[in-house]
């Protein structure tokens, strides 16, 4: 029993083993897919190569390479940073109008007084002009948006809700009156939003000569 069980070892050795004289399967190196009995490769697993009777797997130069640049890159990013914190700037008088420049570029309340900049908590940007209508117009879609999927959310808990409210001879005409309930309010409000974008570009384009003249 023992002879017959190490000749189908040795007939049916898994991959990367092979059959040694005893009939016993024996390992191969790492990478291989099979291998003779000095254990030397004949054929390598996938993503290996093989050199010089062993197999070398391929991406790992590669990753090792990738590390390395990336490492690199690291550090020198770090060592500009470190060398620019060390040094002073070279004109004071231009690094003081960067300054300016920046602090004029946050966007400002300029209908009050001393032109403060937008308090976080209080600003509506879907009803007051920050930058530009198309970020009230942009901050109104989203609203549009949320408001409509909210509909549709209702309206499918309505139909799920159905079955444990009527019975099934009146189910068809429940099903229909909620799907044209929902229709209708997502019409309604979708009429809504186009007329209120429209009043809102309507208003800044009636707006705009004045801010011109100003």
């Amino acid at each position: 029993k023992l002879a017959t069980a190490a000749a189908q070892c040795s007939d049916s050795c898994p991959t990367s083993s092979f059959p040694d004289n005893a009939k016993a399967c024996h390992p191969c190196a790492v990478g291989c897919a099979t291998c003779g009995a000095d254990g030397i490769c004949t054929d390598c697993l996938v993503f290996h190569a093989s050199y010089q009777g062993q197999c070398v797997f391929v991406f790992a130069v590669g990753f090792v390479i990738v590390v390395a640049v990336a490492l690199a890159m690291f550090s020198a990013g770090v060592m500009r940073f470190m060398c620019l914190s060390l040094t002073s700037p070279r004109n004071a008088k231009v690094l003081k109008e960067a300054l300016e420049h920046r602090r004029r570029t946050k966007v400002r309340d300029f209908s009050l007084a001393g032109n403060p900049v937008y308090d976080f908590d209080e600003t509506n940007p879907r009803r007051q002009n920050i930058a530009g209508v198309a970020y009230m117009l942009y901050f109104r879609y989203i609203a549009f948006l949320a408001a409509f999927f909210v509909l549709i959310l209702l309206g499918l808990g309505a139909l799920r809700y159905l079955p444990h409210v009527l019975d099934d001879a009146k189910m068809e005409v429940g099903t229909v009156s909620v799907l044209g309930s929902v229709y209708g309010l997502c019409l309604l409000a979708t009429l809504r939003w186009v007329w209120t974008q429209h009043v809102v570009a309507k208003e800044d384009v009636e707006d705009d000569p004045h801010m011109r003249n100003f």
